[in-house]
């Protein structure tokens, strides 16, 4: 699956959220053991993408939102973003 600007993503039903100071701890919640058990912590930055993401933001809309809240540029912070997003989506916390 290739991840574009223009992607839209929803938060996934089966994950806790826990904000701790300014960073996010995501738990997904699985139905079986042979799921992978692991806790993820996004620091300031992946908490305001995770905060963007909801399923009507696209990754360019998600990109602005972070620019102009860290003060970057778009075109500085676009590849880290998308590769969030990717490591997001593979591990089950996002869905298209």
């Amino acid at each position: 699956m290739r991840i574009t600007t223009n992607t839209v993503f929803r938060k996934c039903k089966d994950v806790v959220v826990r904000n701790i100071g300014t960073e996010t701890v995501l738990v997904p919640v699985k139905k079986t053991l042979s799921e992978k058990d692991f806790i993820y912590s996004l620091n300031k930055t992946g908490t305001i993408v995770w905060n963007s993401i909801d399923g009507k933001n696209s990754v360019k809309n998600i990109v602005s939102i972070l620019s102009a809240k860290v003060q970057l540029l778009p075109t500085i912070i676009e590849k880290d973003v998308l590769e969030l997003m990717k490591n997001l989506l593979r591990e089950g916390l996002v869905s298209e």
